[in-house]
């Protein structure tokens, strides 16, 4: 029998899972009613913690909101945020990227970049053997915040 152990990387299988793009999660934040279909959906017993989870940078559905804050102060969380930092490509930048264009240097902003990760608020749950659906206990004023992080560059002449 062959005995040998697997690599780590090809027993856990952590690196090529299925993601959404970039520039979906970033359409998914730019509009608020795909924001709040996806914050404030009704349960599903399909998706993980019936679905009430959801981290929106990540497009993962967690199983409690323990689990959701934890991913948060994790670094695959962090790097999609600031993966998400960035702006998206426009068609006209592939388009100069692909020789059918003209390429103009996007202007240099000020050293901080700026994200902005929606909060889900409490839910109150209804009594036990209610039928009632589950709604927010509080509709905060604001359903975003925005999170400054420096900006780090290899190159200070940028």
């Amino acid at each position: 029998l062959n005995n040998k152990a697997m690599p780590r990387k090809s027993q856990l299988k952590t690196k090529n899972r299925p993601a959404a793009d970039l520039d979906q999660v970033a359409a998914d934040l730019a509009s608020p009613t795909r924001t709040r279909d996806l914050l404030y959906r009704q349960p599903d017993e399909d998706l993980p913690g019936a679905g009430q989870y959801y981290c929106l940078v990540c497009a993962r559905h967690m199983t409690d909101r323990q689990a959701l804050l934890e991913h948060r102060r994790g670094k695959p969380h962090k790097r999609r945020l600031k993966e998400l930092g960035d702006k998206p490509y426009a068609q006209a930048e592939a388009d100069a990227a692909g020789g059918l264009g003209v390429y103009s240097r996007p202007a240099v902003g000020d050293k901080r970049r700026r994200i902005v990760e929606p909060l889900k608020p409490e839910l109150s749950l209804p009594a036990a053997g209610s039928s009632a659906p589950i709604e927010p206990a509080a509709t905060p004023a604001k359903a975003a915040r925005l999170v400054e992080q420096p900006m780090r560059t290899g190159n200070k002449d940028l």
